[in-house]
């Protein structure tokens, strides 16, 4: 399943067709990468911007980049992103993806016990997911169509890491059930990056 959420006239820039790339932003990738020795240049690397950043940010202003958020879905959270866009991850989206699927039969009192108490953002287990209060995006498709950096656990367990982090090793119980929830999708969301990283 894929889903889009609906961005604005702006141009988008997905980095995996340089055909959508400002010009001057395609201008100063090609000389990093003629700069970039790489010894075996068919692997998917990422290129290091270094201090050229804030000049990549600027060649951005104006345009949206497309962008991919890994996960896995019941249709009624699917619907809700179509609708609100993605939310960042907080205690409040934990609990309402939690009390839906409890709502709907798909978790026991208990598993959705658990699945709270044991989550990443719960106060005590904070140190372990640096990841509230955000939205885990990649820039490109070769993130999904390799196994790089765990994205296949994020299509493969429901919940975000958030919820299956603590359980993911597992083979049974809890494990099992979120590995039977929903879907794997990508949800494409268009971001304005030269924004996002200012605020």
């Amino acid at each position: 399943m894929t889903l889009a959420h609906a961005a604005n006239s702006r141009p988008v820039v997905d980095v995996d067709d340089p055909v959508t790339w400002p010009r001057s932003l395609a201008d100063l990738i090609y000389t990093i990468a003629d700069e970039t020795e790489l010894d075996e240049p068919e692997l998917y690397v990422d290129l290091e911007l270094g201090d050229r950043e804030a000049q990549v940010l600027g060649l951005l202003r104006g345009h949206l980049l497309r962008t991919q958020h890994a996960t896995r879905l019941l249709d009624h959270e699917a619907d809700a992103i179509r609708a609100h866009g993605l939310r960042p991850l907080d205690v409040a989206l934990v609990d309402d993806r939690l009390n839906q699927a409890h709502e709907r039969g798909l978790l026991t009192d208990a598993e959705r016990e658990v699945l709270r108490s044991q989550s990443m953002v719960v106060p005590e287990r904070k140190k372990w997911g640096n990841r509230e209060d955000q939205v885990c995006l990649t820039l490109s498709a070769e993130a999904t169509s390799h196994d790089i950096n765990g994205v296949w656990r994020l299509l493969s367990f429901w919940g975000g890491e958030a919820i299956y982090w603590q359980h993911c090793d597992d083979h049974d119980g809890v494990a099992q059930k979120l590995r039977s929830l929903g879907r794997p999708a990508l949800v494409t969301a268009c971001v304005d990056l030269a924004r996002s990283v200012s605020q």
